[in-house]
């Protein structure tokens, strides 16, 4: 059950950040403006909505870990994790220039002050629907694995 939050977790995080990312950075721009081909620019906007969600899995995957968890601490717990996660990517892929080779990401999502538009725009909103998601969740767990005392 763990498992399998923290996998839906991710895919509707994978799915959230890609259109945070397009609606952030929008196609038009960044294909439409530069010479590197559309494989290239595509296949940067898909790995990092990937990465995004596999951050959230992993976050979700930790906060389930933890015995005797309320819920709302285990949203604060996936959300926390998320954001401050997101938070140390973009630094790293920003200021300090990492980035992935046969990738536009850093690029594209992280050059000059870009990063800083990566937390606010896809970092914070993912991490909110992390939080959410992990709500709803642990809310829904909480009521099914109740034993209700037989008459």
């Amino acid at each position: 059950m763990k498992a399998m939050f923290s996998v839906a977790a991710g895919l509707v995080c994978t799915a959230t950040s890609l259109g945070l990312l397009f609606w952030a950075y929008p196609w038009s721009v960044y294909y439409g403006n530069f010479t590197f081909g559309y494989g290239v620019t595509l296949r940067s906007y898909i790995i990092m909505a990937l990465f995004i969600g596999a951050v959230v899995s992993v976050a979700a995957f930790i906060a389930c870990r933890i015995p005797r968890i309320q819920p709302s601490a285990e949203t604060l717990v996936v959300g926390l994790i998320s954001l401050f996660s997101l938070i140390m990517i973009s630094v790293v892929l920003g200021p300090f220039g990492a980035d992935l080779p046969g990738t536009r990401i850093a690029g594209i999502f992280f050059s000059e002050f870009k990063f800083m538009n990566f937390i606010a725009d896809v970092g914070l909103p993912t991490s909110i629907v992390a939080s959410a998601f992990s709500w709803w969740f642990a809310s829904r767990r909480r009521r099914t694995s109740t034993i209700k005392p037989s008459l």
